[in-house]
């Protein structure tokens, strides 16, 4: 680690609100400093041994507040895409309800168009058998 680098240990956790990462924590004992509950927490939890820093925290800050920032507009990016899905969804929805209407109204015509041929076809018969029934009587039907 170079000496201007700041490094930050995190941990993974599983509690009751679900996975996330977390800074190894915990609570300091009567006969240790905080510099000291820290370094016994960080390996008790991480089992790593570290190292704390000299006037880091101001520097920490910083790099925490430049990461957040990062994080807002990455999210901020995320919002506006997932918005842009919606919005394309609900258009392919109503395109897919219009030509889902179509395909039902051209379903519909094959079979129209079969009962207006079967109408036609007995109208012709009958008219045949009118002519035939005409011409034998010599009569008009």
């Amino acid at each position: 680690m170079d000496n201007d680098e700041i490094e930050v240990l995190v941990i993974s956790s599983q509690n009751q609100k679900g996975k996330g990462m977390l800074l190894p924590k915990g609570g300091w004992e009567l006969d240790e400093s905080k510099k000291e509950a820290a370094l016994r927490e960080t390996l008790e939890e991480a089992g790593v041994r570290g190292i704390v820093g000299k006037n880091s925290k101001g520097d920490l800050i910083s790099v925490m507040k430049a990461e957040i920032e990062e994080l807002e507009s990455t999210l901020s990016k995320e919002k506006l895409q997932t918005l842009q899905l919606k919005q394309e969804w609900a258009e392919a929805e109503s395109r897919n309800s219009d030509l889902y209407k179509e395909l039902q109204s051209v379903r519909g015509q094959p079979a129209a168009e079969q009962s207006r041929c079967f109408k036609f076809e007995v109208c012709c018969t009958n008219a045949s058998k009118r002519y035939i029934l005409s011409e034998h009587y010599d009569c008009v039907l």
